[in-house]
C-alpha cells in the first residue's frame, strides 16, 4: 500500500527534528495547516512539472449531430499530442489548429472538401471553461473520439475510488512518488521559515531527474542496429526451390 499523507508528512517531519503530528487535515493546529499547505502546493507543482505516466488518462467520447463543441475531463490539464483520433473512421484527428489556420479554415475556401476532422481546444461559446471543438460539425451521432491527456489529480483516495487536486484525507495517497513528495516538503518547510533550504532543494532536484527519467524510458539505440527484427521473407521460410513459381 503507498504511504498516506500523513505518513509521508511525519517522515518529513522526523527528518527534520520537528515534534510529529496527529492529524493534518481538519487540524487547527498551525503547523499542521502549514505542512498540508506545503504538500499541496508541492503536489501541484510536481504534477505539472513533468507528464508522468501515473498521471496519463484516456478519453473517449461519442459525437452528437450538430454539436461541435464537446466538454474535456474534469481532471484534464493538457492534451497529449498527436493522440486524437477518430475511431469510426480510423484516422487521425488534425490539430490543435492554430488560431489563424482555424479562421482559415472556417472563413476562407481551404475547408471545403477537407476529408479529416480537425480540432482545437478553446474558451466554450457560452461558458467560462475550456471546450473541444471539432471541424467539420458531426453530421451524424455516435462517432467514437480518443485522445490522451495529462490530469491534474495527483491525489488518490485510500480505497483507490476518486482522485483528487488536493488531499482531503490524512490516508490520502499521493499517486506522484512518496520521496519525491518528501523531499519537496523538506525544503519547502525550510524556505518558508527563512531557513537554509539549498541542501535539501538539490537532493530533491537530483531525485527528481532521477526518478522523472525512469518513468517514460526511451527506446535503446544502437549503431548496428535493432537486435530483434520481425522478418516475414527470409532463408527460415523461403522454400529451397519453386520460389515465385
Amino acid at each position: 500500500m503507498p504511504d498516506s499523507v500523513l505518513q509521508i508528512i511525519q517522515d518529513a517531519m522526523d527528518e527534520l527534528s520537528l515534534p510529529r503530528l496527529a492529524s493534518v487535515v481538519g487540524s487547527s493546529d498551525p503547523m499542521a495547516r502549514q505542512m498540508l499547505s506545503l504538500f499541496n502546493a508541492h503536489g501541484k507543482e510536481l504534477a505539472s512539472d513533468t507528464d508522468w505516466t501515473i498521471l496519463d488518462r484516456v478519453n473517449v467520447f461519442p459525437t452528437v449531430v450538430d454539436q461541435a463543441e464537446y466538454d474535456l475531463p474534469g481532471d484534464f490539464d493538457h492534451l497529449v499530442i498527436n493522440t486524437v483520433w477518430d475511431r469510426s473512421q480510423l484516422t487521425p484527428v488534425r490539430g490543435p489548429i492554430s488560431p489563424a489556420m482555424w479562421q482559415t479554415i472556417k472563413s476562407g475556401l481551404i475547408g471545403n472538401g477537407i476529408y479529416f476532422r480537425r480540432y482545437r481546444i478553446v474558451r466554450g461559446v457560452n461558458m467560462a471553461v475550456r471546450k473541444f471543438v471539432i471541424d467539420p460539425t458531426p453530421g451524424t451521432s455516435g462517432a467514437d473520439l480518443v485522445f490522451e491527456y495529462i490530469s491534474n489529480a495527483w491525489v488518490s483516495l485510500n480505497d483507490g475510488s476518486s482522485i483528487c487536486t488536493r488531499v482531503t484525507n490524512d490516508t490520502d495517497f499521493p499517486l506522484l512518488d512518496a520521496t519525491l513528495m518528501r523531499l519537496g516538503l523538506k525544503w519547502r518547510f525550510l524556505r518558508a521559515k527563512g531557513l537554509p533550504f539549498t541542501t535539501e532543494l538539490n537532493e530533491h532536484n537530483e531525485m527528481l531527474d532521477k526518478i522523472s527519467g525512469r518513468d517514460r524510458p526511451e527506446p535503446g539505440a544502437s549503431l548496428v542496429g535493432p537486435g530483434l527484427v520481425q522478418r516475414f521473407l527470409g532463408y527460415l521460410n523461403i522454400p529451397e526451390t519453386g520460389y515465385g513459381n
